[in-house]
């Protein structure tokens, strides 16, 4: 029988000890402490209503995070641990510089989730959307409903105007010339984009049409895949047109539909569509490519029978006049390597 080697027996003892060790820290990776986040509140004056409730009067300022909240007067409660304000709210997201305003507002001691009661969102570009329920889930989404939504640009944005102020400015400009109002909309501020459900496009005072569904940027994003911002435009002859541009964009290639409705009836469509190399890859010449296209597709509704060229004859007299008309354009460039390229460029 083998003599006990008691040496033997614990270097097998510490090998089984290390690699239980090595299995406990792969699975449980040792942590820094982290300090909690919290709530600071200050104000003119701070009393206790009573055993629960703390009620800050005069210039209220709190602080979570990334979140400040200014108001009159706030009420907190230290058991639900809710903060109520039933005077004037601005609520300003440093994170994503939106600024939320409502004349009373409900939400958790984090700031993180809200109630804001006929509010009001502020984006950077001074665009906005009111509602008179507003809901801040979390600090990426907002729900709102009956939802009105001002695209176009205004010198509005300021991260010191009250809610005050700002019901007064808006009250003073004129009707947007561009808005979309909805039944429900949802904010994603994370991904800047805004979700419509049940819209109507107004041009000034008038619906123009309706829309089931929408998913689009905000107004201030234009190099996203979306609606990009509607304008409107006048011609000789076709009076008054609204273009709605829509655009799908990719790490490669862009598409982009332009349709124009003109005061008179008449319709056009332009399409573009871009193909281009990986920006990645860029410096690498060989394989390099563009392609381009363009074209218009027009419903001339009779309008330009009476344009005349320049010998002062019309078309309709000339005989060639067409109701629908079209326009396409190809061009581009392949590198085949650093010194052979081929270039193209038609137009029909």
């Amino acid at each position: 029988m083998e003599r006990f080697n008691r040496k033997r027996y614990i270097l097998c003892l510490q090998y089984i000890v290390r690699c239980i060790a090595t299995v406990l820290f792969l699975n449980f990776p040792l942590t820094a402490k982290q300090i909690p986040e919290t709530t600071i509140i200050k104000s003119n004056k701070i009393n206790k209503k009573d055993a629960d409730i703390i009620k800050a009067i005069g210039n209220v300022e709190i602080k979570r995070g990334s979140n400040i909240l200014n108001a009159n007067e706030v009420e907190y409660n230290q058991t639900t641990k809710t903060i109520t304000s039933n005077s004037d709210v601005k609520l300003y997201d440093e994170k994503y510089e939106n600024i939320f305003f409502s004349e009373k507002a409900v939400m958790n001691d984090d700031l993180s989730n809200a109630d804001f009661y006929n509010g009001i969102m502020l984006f950077k570009n001074g665009s906005n959307i009111s509602s008179p329920h507003m809901n801040r889930i979390n600090e990426d989404i907002i729900t709102m409903s009956k939802a009105n939504y001002s695209v176009c640009p205004t010198d509005l944005y300021n991260k010191d105007i009250t809610y005050e102020q700002i019901t007064r400015e808006l009250s003073k400009q004129k009707t947007p010339l561009f808005s979309l109002k909805s039944h429900k909309a949802t904010a994603n501020t994370e991904n800047k984009t805004i979700k419509l459900v049940g819209t109507s496009f107004w041009i000034w005072k008038i619906p123009f049409f309706f829309i089931p569904y929408i998913n689009t940027p905000y107004s201030t994003e234009e190099k996203m895949s979306g609606f990009g911002m509607p304008s409107l435009e006048k011609t000789s002859y076709y009076g008054y047109a609204v273009d709605i541009p829509y655009k799908i964009k990719t790490q490669r290639q862009i598409f982009k539909i332009t349709p124009k409705i003109y005061e008179k009836g008449n319709f056009l469509a332009n399409l573009k569509y871009n193909v281009f190399s990986d920006p990645i890859n860029d410096n690498n010449k060989k394989n390099e490519r563009n392609f381009k296209f363009q074209g218009d597709i027009t419903n001339d509704n009779g309008q330009s029978k009476t344009l005349k060229n320049a010998y002062g004859i019309t078309e309709e007299n000339e005989g060639n006049y067409k109701k629908w008309r079209g326009y396409a354009s190809v061009q581009g460039f392949y590198n085949v390597d650093d010194l052979w390229k081929i270039d193209y460029n038609s137009k029909i």
